[in-house]
């Protein structure tokens, strides 16, 4: 008989042995202890300033307005976006017409591995059709106050690229917690948490390879004064990058940006082409300082190892929920997640946990950005055109330079830009 599972037992079947294995339980709470103290050990945690802070970074009023506007207005679509995306995949899963459209996936011929992967891309193409109008409404947003210059063309595109890389990872996740549940029906939550560390760690080696090019036409910086100042500055902190690439930002954006990325031969440092045409030089070699710092202090690594044992601690945590409760209870009222037919779930839990954890993520991406701005001061020497650069980043980007703080809390991953130009301005002071 065929493994697919296309359809439930109609009568009832025996329930499972047994309940969740107390040793999977210690293996949990140890996992859970072990993630807590290494995210502690590597976390430098910075105490945010306890002086005082211009919640307008010095910026004239009119700009801080504006700022403050645009930054309302982007908020409620993303808000809105995300809790939709989130009710759609939950309406997919867990009510009769959603049901009924995975069940459909489930008849495509195949096996197990098309029917799964059916079943997420089913799900995955509903959240993004829901949450498509938010995007066009940020976009239009974007457009009215110039923060966006590409076509809606190139915005579809760049909308269908994200949400395919999305699936390339989900996928293949979701289809190895179905095979582990069907082979390993009460141990595979420890296999799926190793599984879920070792995804971390190649997704953020590969990430400069499959995902930048994808999003970003990349090309390497010329040989100039700002080249030779950024592998100066590398080379001062120990820190040499073998890529100095630029990214074609202007063909959709006027806003600016840089960042490191990448593991070992991977690591390069991108700087937006909006970047280089809007900042001084000074300023630039600001920035230049502040992702040397990152990759001096091997913040990418230290991101992985977080990420990676936060993520096992997560996978273990629920998937011990999940055996705990397809072990109890009359056979037949709850479905095995190693059944086709859970993809879905399984899908809907790891959305789920993704926009749980926002928190955390942002608040341990704050403590890395406090330190790597105190080392690039340290680097540079120029405090005041730190503080010039991160005004700068203000106004272009029009970003908030004082959020809301619950704002700040759920999602700020840097710290204000107000805080951010007060901390250069007291080295300057000193």
């Amino acid at each position: 008989m065929s493994a697919t599972a296309r359809s439930e037992p109609a009568g009832p079947a025996a329930a499972p042995s047994s309940a969740l294995p107390p040793v999977l339980v210690g293996v949990a709470l140890v996992v859970v202890a072990l993630a807590a103290d290494l995210t502690w050990l590597l976390v430098p945690w910075t105490a945010a300033p306890a002086a005082p802070v211009d919640p307008t970074a010095g910026l004239p009023a009119d700009a801080v307005a504006q700022a403050e506007q645009v930054a309302s207005s982007l908020r409620l679509p993303s808000l809105l976006s995300t809790l939709a995306g989130l009710v759609a995949a939950a309406a997919v899963v867990l009510t009769p017409p959603g049901r009924r459209l995975l069940a459909l996936a489930r008849r495509v011929p195949g096996g197990l591995v098309p029917q799964v992967a059916a079943q997420v891309l089913a799900v995955l193409v509903v959240v993004l059709l829901v949450r498509w109008p938010f995007g066009v409404w940020s976009e239009t947003v974007r457009r009215d106050v110039g923060l966006s210059v590409q076509s809606w063309g190139r915005f579809a595109r760049d909308r269908l690229v994200s949400a395919g890389l999305d699936a390339v990872v989900l996928v293949p996740a979701v289809l190895a917690v179905v095979v582990l549940a069907r082979a390993l029906p009460r141990w595979w939550p420890a296999a799926a948490a190793a599984g879920g560390a070792v995804l971390v760690v190649v997704l953020s080696l590969l990430y400069p390879l499959l995902v930048e090019p994808a999003l970003a036409d990349l090309a390497p910086l010329e040989d100039g004064p700002v080249r030779t100042e950024v592998e100066r500055l590398a080379q001062e902190a120990g820190a040499p990058v073998d890529d100095v690439l630029v990214a074609d930002t202007s063909t959709r954006s006027t806003t600016v940006n840089a960042y490191v990325s990448g593991l070992g031969p991977t690591r390069r440092m991108v700087l937006q082409d909006t970047l280089l045409s809007t900042m001084t030089a000074e300023q630039v070699l600001a920035v230049v300082a502040h992702e040397t710092a990152h990759a001096a202090a091997g913040d990418v690594l230290r991101g992985t190892a977080v990420g990676a044992a936060g993520t096992a601690a997560a996978v273990l945590v629920l998937g011990c929920a999940a055996v705990a409760a397809t072990g109890t209870g009359r056979a037949g009222r709850r479905r095995p997640v190693g059944r086709a037919a859970a993809a879905g779930g399984v899908l809907l839990a790891l959305l789920l946990v993704e926009q749980v954890s926002v928190p955390a993520q942002a608040l341990v991406s704050r403590q890395v950005e406090r330190a790597a701005d105190a080392r690039a001061l340290g680097l540079t020497g120029e405090p005041d055109a730190y503080a010039d650069a991160f005004r700068v980043l203000v106004l272009t980007n029009r970003a908030d330079p004082s959020p809301p703080g619950w704002v700040q809390w759920w999602f700020g991953s840097h710290p204000t830009g107000a805080e951010r130009v007060a901390a250069a301005e007291r080295a300057a002071d000193g």
